[in-house]
This record gives structure tokens, sequence and C-alpha cells, in this order.
């Protein structure tokens, strides 16, 4: 059977291993490594990270852009969906 998702961005999507229920997406193909390169030569424009839900179609995103603003790629562990969140404006790595 073919789901179709509510929303599509055109992104190529990636399931989270480790689960079956979320897929993931990132606005571009920068990592956070490539941040503090791209801050100090003039900013990043920022990335955004988007979750699709294969059991329903929803999709979700949690976070809209922010300039210097990255994300790692998600992990699935413990029944528990982990990302970073990297702020160069701010100096700090969330999770």
């Amino acid at each position: 059977m073919i789901r179709k998702f509510k929303e599509v961005h055109g992104h190529y999507i990636e399931k989270i291993i480790g689960q079956d229920r979320l897929a993931y997406a990132m606005s571009d193909t920068e990592d956070l490594y490539d941040l503090i390169e791209f801050a100090e030569r003039g900013r990043y424009q920022g990335s955004v990270i988007i979750f699709y839900d294969f059991e329903n179609g929803n999709v979700y995103r949690p976070f809209e852009k922010k300039r210097d603003v990255i994300y790692s790629k998600p992990a699935f562990v413990d029944r528990y969906y982990y990302f970073l969140q990297a702020d160069y404006t701010l100096r700090e790595v969330v999770h």
C-alpha cells in the first residue's frame, strides 16, 4: 500500500535507524562541522529539520529556519529520538 505524506518539501528523506515510524529530512546537506566555516565567512543561512510519520502521513517541522542554526541527524535510542541543534550566534549546542 502506498501512503502519501500530507506535505511534500522536495527533500530526500531518510528513515531514522532503530525504529519504523519516522523518517527525517534536512533542508540542506551541510553538517555541524561546516557550521563554523560558514558562520565565519559571513553567517550561515540556517537549516531546517523535518520529520515524516509513516503511520499517519503527518509532517512535523519543530523549528522555523533561523540564521546560524544547524541540526544533526537524529538518532533513536531507548524509545526516544535525539538530535542536536547548534547555534553559532549563541555559541551553544543543545539536544
